[in-house]
């Protein structure tokens, strides 16, 4: 592999754009996959941007409020607030919690219930009695 051949041509100009990386790895890459990402943003300048809901990268002590904006739906699309903007978060840091819980919960969809509108009644009830 030649230098700049991987994560979709690293050294090239640009951005690199991560759609949840975390997926289908062993948990000890995904342990890793913020350092390696350190490494390359250092190495080729290259601004990253990463999509997850996974607890263990929003674990990461290097993840800094500023750099973790939260996507909400608006009245004109998607909006995007820094995680330092928002004062529940920030209280919920100061308290204790790590940064994934403090943002997961706060972005769990308002209606995720509905989904079991699509299942059987089988699967529709299992869901109801465990919520």
């Amino acid at each position: 592999m030649h230098d700049g051949d991987s994560l979709g041509g690293v050294g090239e100009r640009g951005a690199l754009l991560l759609e949840e990386p975390e997926l289908s790895l062993h948990p000890g890459i995904v342990q890793a996959l913020l350092q390696m990402l350190a490494c390359v943003q250092r190495k080729t300048g290259k601004q990253i941007f990463l999509c997850t809901h996974s607890p263990e990268l929003l674990q990461d002590e290097g993840i800094s409020l500023d750099e973790t904006p939260l996507l909400f739906p608006g009245t004109e699309g998607t909006e995007a607030t820094p995680a330092a903007a928002l004062y529940d978060i920030r209280l919920l840091l100061e308290g204790g919690l790590s940064l994934a819980d403090a943002v997961i919960p706060m972005m769990r969809p308002q209606d995720a219930g509905q989904l079991a509108l699509f299942a059987d009644d089988r699967v529709a009830l299992a869901y109801n009695r465990s919520c």
